[in-house]
């Protein structure tokens, strides 16, 4: 099982390895909490009344929700190689978010032709792009932006794909079978291609790598990821963009079982990005944190998915969505038998985890009195200070928080669990 302080990008690795001990395990019958005695929770200063959601508003929001929206349109690079269990994801609402995901002189070409919206999912078969960027690994990155319309994408495509090729000395042309529209162009001593093509109103941007330089390996890489990304686009209807405004914050009212990041008010969608912050794979994209953004099956897989012999998917195992601000996160599953299962399977994991290791600022410690499914624990990763987080359930749901003190992770846990079990 991967190390705890992998939970620090997100949950996804170790709830993946966990679960993928086999889904026989789950046992027929629906488990029922008890009546919570809610007012005796000490949630200290946090609002256990549950927020209605605003309306929307802004352009801004609508981009980062569309951003969500778009992640069920892209593939899961797992279904092109097996061995690509690392995944990073990313919504990238404008163009300044593309920064490090496409090439710098792609954000000019992309303000000017009216980029929407947009997602990135990169899986590899090695952690973290640092230690692999000169070894030998593989990598597929699959980066779909949304644009006004069929013209501005094909556009966009070729002129960022013409000055993708200008930007770097030696570029060569590589001819990707089957796509006579796609530029991909590579330099023959490095074992990448960069590939830009239109399909609709959308533009498709593969970043790919193999083990070592041979362009047609990877222009057939290219090819086999192009099949399967560009007919998936065609089940997906973009919002317009005079219609972001309008998307809701919070349609399956996952965000209002959050606790907020402030007592009293609504967490509005955002995102964040932080340099050299704790993986490797921030040399390249940076580490970037979801705020209110709330991920349906898609989004789910590519997170979660990790290949093993019977190829066990997120949405066999019943999570439907994944909301996510910070480090925090609510889960929702199909059903609480599999959600108890899951948290069950996730807490052993962990416990074991912590048993095994050396480090001394990993403990388990004491949950908040009065909540039944508590799981709390402290770690301290790569130098900082320890922090402590705590995970929860309560009937189809489970959540995690954080705190930089046990006093301070067991109140908003308390309170977390208050806002899911007052609003059954």
């Amino acid at each position: 099982m991967r190390r705890c302080n992998r939970l620090l990008r997100s949950l996804s690795p170790l709830l993946a390895a966990a679960v993928l001990t086999g889904c026989a395990g789950i046992v027929p019958g629906t488990p029922e909490s008890a009546a919570p005695d809610l007012g005796a929770l000490d949630t200290g200063e946090w609002d256990t009344t549950r927020l209605s959601a605003p309306a929307n508003g802004k352009d801004s929001y609508g981009r980062i929700l569309e951003s969500a929206r778009l992640a069920e349109a892209v593939i899961n690079p797992i279904d092109i190689d097996a061995s690509l269990v690392y995944p990073v994801t990313a919504l990238v609402p404008t163009p300044l978010a593309s920064v490090g995901i496409l090439a710098e002189v792609a954000r000019p070409i992309l303000t000017e032709f009216g980029m929407v919206a947009g997602y990135s999912v990169t899986a590899g078969d090695t952690d973290g792009e640092r230690s692999t960027m000169n070894s030998k690994s593989t990598l597929i990155r699959v980066t779909v932006l949304s644009l006004h319309d069929p013209a501005a994408a094909a556009a966009a495509a070729q002129r960022i794909g013409a000055a993708d090729f200008a930007a770097g000395t030696g570029n060569e042309t590589v001819e990707i079978p089957g796509y006579e529209a796609a530029q991909g162009h590579w330099r023959p001593t490095v074992p990448t291609v960069g590939v830009y093509i239109a399909h609709g109103s959308f533009v498709v941007a593969l970043y790919l790598r193999l083990p070592e330089p041979d362009s047609d390996a990877l222009a057939e890489l290219a090819a086999a990821t192009l099949d399967a990304q560009l007919p998936k686009l065609d089940t997906f209807t973009p919002t317009r963009a005079d219609q972001l405004a309008t998307l809701p914050l919070d349609p399956d009212g996952m965000v209002a079982r959050m606790v907020p990041m402030r007592a009293g008010q609504w967490t509005y969608p955002s995102i964040s990005r932080r340099e050299n912050y704790f993986r490797e794979v921030t040399v390249a994209i940076g580490v970037r944190f979801n705020g209110a953004v709330v991920l349906g099956p898609g989004g789910v897989d590519h997170q979660l998915r990790v290949e093993q012999s019977d190829r066990t998917k997120p949405g066999e195992y019943g999570i439907d969505r994944l909301a996510e601000t910070g480090l925090e996160s609510l889960y929702r599953f199909t059903d609480a038998r599999r959600a108890r299962w899951y948290y069950r399977a996730l807490v052993d994991n962990i416990s074991k985890s912590v048993a095994e290791s050396a480090d001394a600022e990993r403990a388990l410690i004491a949950g908040p009195a009065g909540v039944p499914d508590a799981f709390c624990y402290r770690i301290e990763f790569n130098g900082t200070d320890p922090y402590h987080r705590c995970y929860l359930l309560d009937g189809r749901f489970m959540a995690t928080v954080i705190g930089p003190d046990e006093t301070f992770v067991r109140r908003r846990a308390a309170a977390q669990y208050a806002l899911l079990a007052g609003a059954r």
